[in-house]
């Protein structure tokens, strides 16, 4: 009896352990993926539709904190990367024990910012998969030129992303010395800029999953096709090995793409192809390559 006794209360100080303290758990008996992109790719919607697919899976969009600060210091040299190891674990310890506690065994974070963090991710997970969505550089600018975030000198107001009144301060030219706009940064648009912006972080995954054999990269336009049924959605749930874990019909799936999530609400500037010959010249001078490095004409 007092045996039984005794193993019954470990168990429960390990359950309470585990409830306190997240060095109870592992992230070694949880499979992880990351959704990377630029932003404005539909990632959302993807970390929606895996969570509602797939049993066992715990998929979150941009889960605090979002790792802006930490990507963004990381590139401009602001913290080395064993510290920013040391940083990305203690921020997704909660996430780890939260998985645990509902039973999930895969986890998937959609994050544009952790695009910035790929060596981190890389290094902390070891064998995790990347997913890379990439999207016409074009609607990229035309939906990022859209996009409002909070203002925090007028509460409850909102400003343009990339504009002087952003109060995240996001990446750019001059933050990298050998960057051809480095000194041309002050004098070009906003417009320019998001052109750049795109460029440049997409350029950065690349680099960063090249020859990457546990790395995929998808297009937003074929995650989205209904016409082809969504056959990108349907590599990405093959490439992270989860078309095992559908508990849906088919017709579900459609039903759930074709839900809008996080769509912009007023575009302030036209669809590209109704640009005129001046914005699609600074567009093609900046992002023309990397346009035709995934296969867009521009």
């Amino acid at each position: 009896m007092r045996r039984w006794i005794r193993r019954a209360t470990s168990g429960i100080r390990g359950r309470v352990g585990r409830l306190l303290h997240p060095g109870w758990y592992s992230w070694n008996d949880v499979e992880v993926a990351f959704i990377v992109s630029t932003g404005r790719t539909g990632t959302q919607k993807l970390a929606h539709v895996m969570s509602a697919l797939c049993r066992g899976v715990d998929a979150r969009h941009e889960p605090s904190p979002d790792m802006f600060d930490l990507g963004t210091d990381y590139v401009r040299g602001r913290i080395a990367l064993e510290r920013a190891l040391v940083h990305f674990r203690i921020s997704r310890d909660y996430v780890c024990r939260e998985i645990h506690r509902v039973g999930c065994d895969y986890y998937i974070e959609s994050n544009n910012n952790v695009s910035l963090i790929i060596p981190v991710i890389r290094r902390f997970f070891g064998r995790c998969r990347i997913i890379h969505v990439v999207r016409d550089g074009r609607d990229f600018v035309r939906s990022a030129y859209s996009k409002v975030v909070p203002s925090v000198s007028r509460p409850g107001a909102e400003v343009l992303l990339l504009s002087d009144a952003d109060p995240r301060k996001r990446l750019q030219a001059p933050d990298f010395e050998h960057d051809p706009y480095r000194d041309r940064w002050s004098q070009m648009s906003r417009f320019e800029r998001l052109c750049w912006l795109w460029m440049k972080l997409d350029s950065m995954i690349c680099q960063e999953i090249a020859d990457d054999p546990l790395a995929m990269t998808v297009k937003f336009e074929d995650i989205f096709d209904e016409a082809s049924d969504y056959k990108g959605l349907w590599s990405i749930l093959d490439f992270l090995g989860l078309a095992s874990r559908m508990t849906v019909p088919a017709e579900r799936v459609a039903q759930l793409m074709s839900e809008k999530t996080n769509r912009t609400a007023r575009y302030l500037i036209s669809p590209w192809q109704q640009w005129p010959d001046e914005m699609m010249f600074q567009f093609s001078q900046i992002a023309g390559e990397h346009m035709a490095h995934h296969g867009y004409s521009c």
